[in-house]
């Protein structure tokens, strides 16, 4: 499958030493601009069931405040994967916003568009695997991954979000 994918990230993090990230976005170690609200969903809202779970190459389920693990980034950022399975969904390209909640504070929140592949028949799922949710070094315990899906031509959306435990 060819995967396309814009990604914009927008980060509330501290570091704490070395070249991340976001010292390659903004030129500077610290602190980057806090986390801006999102943009106002026009369309309807969708009747899309959402599982939200975890993993690079495929779906991996998650209950309610299971473990994910944090990785190190090829640009010196931290992410967690995130997977997505859609029910009741018929495009097969969607915008993603995915964002991270952790202790009550937003840590990071990002936009991509991603393409879903459909699960072998007689299954109606659709599965996006293999999204980074950013997060910090220092980003670990309770958080929250939540993921809202935009239909590009209807702007039909649907959420989701997943208690996690960081490690």
């Amino acid at each position: 499958m060819k995967r396309r994918s814009l990604v914009v990230v927008i980060f509330s993090t501290t570091a704490t030493s070395g070249c991340n990230l976001l010292s390659l976005l903004y030129g500077e170690t610290g602190s980057a601009p806090p986390v801006v609200e999102p943009v106002a969903t026009t369309g309807a809202m969708a009747s899309w069931k959402i599982s939200v779970g975890t993993g690079e190459s495929s779906f991996v389920e998650l209950a309610d405040n299971d473990p994910v693990q944090k990785y190190a980034g090829p640009q010196g950022g931290y992410h967690v994967w995130v997977s997505l399975r859609v029910d009741g969904i018929t495009t097969d390209a969607l915008q993603l916003e995915t964002e991270v909640d952790a202790a009550g504070t937003v840590v990071s929140r990002a936009t991509s568009f991603a393409e879903l592949e459909s699960d072998p028949p007689p299954s109606t799922w659709k599965t996006i695997h293999g999204q980074r949710a950013f997060v910090s070094l220092s980003t670990s315990g309770p958080a929250v991954l939540r993921v809202k899906l935009i239909d590009p031509k209807t702007h039909a959306w649907a959420s989701a979000e997943r208690p996690v435990f960081v490690r």
